[in-house]
């Protein structure tokens, strides 16, 4: 039955070609779609992971904890005093300043560019354990994260135009997660000054004096200056992930959305393939062949339609992806589970047109025109 199968899809190449093609196009949108949501929780993963011990304080709000809390301010002074409360570790923290400098491509991402002004020297405070070349110390450095180093085509060494001033640039980060790597950071003062906010700040980003001083500290924190919200990694992940639940529906809903048309398509193809091939059909079961024959040529063919799509789809989905999150790699793993997907669809899309096939009556057939 594989050879007929397969000869009968040869015998009608143009059709199958497309059906290939939109298949294809289908597998396509579900693999990019899902590997843009995989590197969103995996940027999610490092962020979490970068801020073991650290505490991000800011402004309280109706919409609760926000990272990087760009709507946050907060004056120096206040921001002074939180860093004086006992279990801070003042040398790795630092009161810092955001401003937005190139908006984010699209809803709930970071900007592509986001300045972030910090006390010389402190730098940690919002790098992480992000390994630093050098550190801020004139009032014209800066320091660059890796994206925004590539926006600004700069590395270290080169001068940068920022606000119309231009800023020396003494080292470039390396990746880490899209917050980092899309920021700008300027000495505190400078930044206060370029952007017209002089004494205030957005957040202050705190580390504890010991990893599991962390909670007790947002307590104190909290208790002693009732405007301010102090959030932990987990406050942070919870608030990204609350975020994230909007963009997992709707990449959900286009992947749902994409293999329904898939599956659509094989079994629209197979049903047209299935009237005009009833005198084929009635003639086998006249010769003897049994319904589970009959079952097993349409679902080979649906299948054989469904798997080249997928293989044809898997290239090309690589290809976008590495476009669109400029990561080029073969996930092996998503892979398999696309080609996976690829069967699960020819075989959902075969069970109808296998169904009306097996009911073609002999002698009907021979008179079908």
């Amino acid at each position: 039955m594989m050879a007929l199968a397969l000869k009968n899809l040869w015998n009608r190449k143009t059709r199958s070609l497309l059906t290939i093609l939109g298949i294809a196009v289908a597998i396509q949108l579900y693999v990019v779609m899902s590997g843009i949501m995989d590197s969103f929780d995996d940027d999610l993963q490092k962020q979490v992971a970068g801020m073991a011990g650290r505490l991000v304080v800011q402004q309280k709000s109706d919409a609760g904890t926000r990272f990087p809390p760009l709507d946050s301010v907060i004056e120096a002074t206040v921001a002074e005093a939180v860093l004086t409360l006992e279990g801070v570790d003042t040398a790795r923290s630092s009161p810092v300043l955001l401003q937005v400098v190139v908006p984010p491509p699209a809803i709930n991402l970071p900007p592509v560019v986001m300045a972030a002004g910090v006390v010389p020297g402190r730098e940690f405070a919002f790098t992480g354990n992000t390994a630093l070349q050098a550190q801020l110390k004139g009032e014209h450095d800066a320091i660059l994260g890796a994206a925004a180093a590539g926006y600004y085509g700069a590395k270290a060494g080169d001068t940068i135009s920022v606000q119309d001033e231009s800023f020396v640039v003494v080292a470039v980060l390396p990746e880490t997660n899209m917050v980092t790597d899309g920021v700008l950071l300027l000495p505190l003062p400078t930044a206060q000054r370029l952007f017209l906010r002089h004494s205030l700040v957005s957040a202050v980003m705190l580390t504890a004096t010991s990893a599991d001083g962390a909670k007790p500290l947002a307590a104190a924190i909290e208790s002693a200056h009732p405007k301010l919200l102090a959030a932990t990694a987990d406050d942070v992940a919870r608030s990204a992930n609350e975020l994230l639940a909007i963009q997992r529906k709707f990449f959900a809903a286009v992947n749902s959305t994409a293999l329904a048309v898939a599956a659509v398509v094989v079994m629209i193809v197979m049903v047209m393939a299935i009237f005009e091939r009833k005198k084929e059909i009635g003639t086998l079961k006249a010769i003897g062949a049994s319904t589970g024959r009959i079952l097993c040529l349409i679902m080979t063919e649906s299948l054989t339609l469904s798997v080249v799509g997928g293989l044809v789809a898997l290239p090309a989905s690589t290809v976008i992806n590495g476009l669109i999150l400029g990561e080029y790699h073969i996930d092996l793993s998503k892979w398999l589970q696309t080609l996976a997907v690829a069967v699960l669809l020819g075989v959902i899309a075969s069970l109808w047109p296998a169904w009306a096939a097996q009911r073609v009556h002999p002698l009907e057939s021979l008179t079908y025109e």
